[in-house]
């Protein structure tokens, strides 16, 4: 990504009057942290910002510097600047309508998923990167921006869930040494980790447990399933996100090509959410798998929301797959 790139980025954030910063629907630490860490500089800027999220923000992500700063009812009035984060085609960002309103907004997005439908005056995509938040530690470098503990915590966050604790194979020599750039910040990776990865409450364990036990593994496609009901998120209190990496964890079993992780959306009855993962080792690209239910993401970690019930969608999946090896 060229340097010219961010240095216009910073020109127009600053050059701006009203801004609004907003990441993808059912958000995760990588959107939500990239936004919070351009949000804590703006506000320190004495900025006029608005955080936007259609969706509530997980548990685990609510420890981060700013995040009650976060809504999801944006202020009536003119925009004149929509910065994006993360959200690989925009219909995720949920703002189709409120665009209507803003007729002389202006755009900038920051992303790494594949190009896909993201746009923008100034689009910074990069799917190299590891993550959002790599690209915004990058905007912070090249601009010269002070990063604080506060700003280094959302990064490192950023960056922790987007590379599965530095596990995934999307890890690159570049970001070990942003994340090591960000700990002269005072910030602990061992500390944010444990505030992302470990952290679970006594019912949202339960929930793993069950949909552990319902692990299926299809002997022709070698893909390993899972899922949570609706009923399943209510009797343990736990909402499908808190259960959603059981789909990284089941994708590294011996002889597993790709791991599906199926929930059924209590707030879209009759429609299954499904979060898709795999090994750069296996070869499997689950974007395309994602593809066929009109969803997308990464090669290694893809996502998509379609009408049926569990059992349709896995044997959609298979036949999906199928198609893609």
């Amino acid at each position: 990504m060229k340097a010219d790139r961010y240095r216009e980025a910073y020109a127009l954030i600053k050059n701006s009057k009203n801004v609004l910063l907003a990441t993808h629907e059912s958000p995760d630490g990588d959107g939500i942290s990239s936004m919070l860490a351009l949000g804590l500089w703006a506000q320190d800027q004495n900025m006029r910002i608005t955080l936007y999220s259609k969706d509530p923000l997980p548990h685990n992500l609510q420890f981060l510097p700013g995040a009650a700063n976060i809504g999801s009812i944006i202020p009536e009035g003119h925009f004149d600047l929509l910065v994006g984060f993360d959200y690989g085609d925009f219909r995720r960002l949920g703002l189709d309508a409120w665009m209507k309103t803003q007729p002389l907004l202006k755009i900038i997005s920051f992303d790494h998923h594949p190009q896909g439908r993201q746009f923008g005056n100034i689009v910074i995509l990069d799917p190299a990167a590891s993550s959002t938040a790599e690209l915004l530690y990058n905007f912070f470098a090249v601009n010269n921006l002070p990063v604080g503990g506060r700003i280094a915590t959302c990064l490192l966050a950023g960056v922790l869930t987007d590379t599965g604790g530095f596990q995934h194979s999307n890890v690159t020599p570049a970001t070990y040494r942003a994340a090591s750039q960000l700990t002269l910040a005072g910030v602990s990776i061992a500390a944010v980790a444990d505030r992302l990865f470990i952290g679970r409450s006594f019912t949202a364990l339960r929930g793993w447990g069950e949909s552990l036990m319902r692990i299926t593994v299809d002997p022709e496609t070698g893909a390993a399933f899972s899922y949570v009901t609706a009923a399943d998120t209510i009797r343990h209190g736990v909402s499908r996100k808190h259960l959603s990496e059981l789909s990284s964890i089941i994708s590294r079993m011996p002889d597993v090509r790709f791991g599906a992780f199926l929930s059924e959306d209590a707030e879209a009855p009759g429609y299954i959410r499904g979060s898709l993962r795999s090994e750069r080792h296996t070869g499997v690209d689950v974007s395309q798998i994602a593809k066929h239910f009109e969803g997308g993401g990464h090669a290694l970690a893809s996502g998509f929301q379609t009408k049926g019930s569990l059992e349709s969608v896995v044997s959609r999946l298979k036949q999906a797959a199928k198609h893609c090896y």
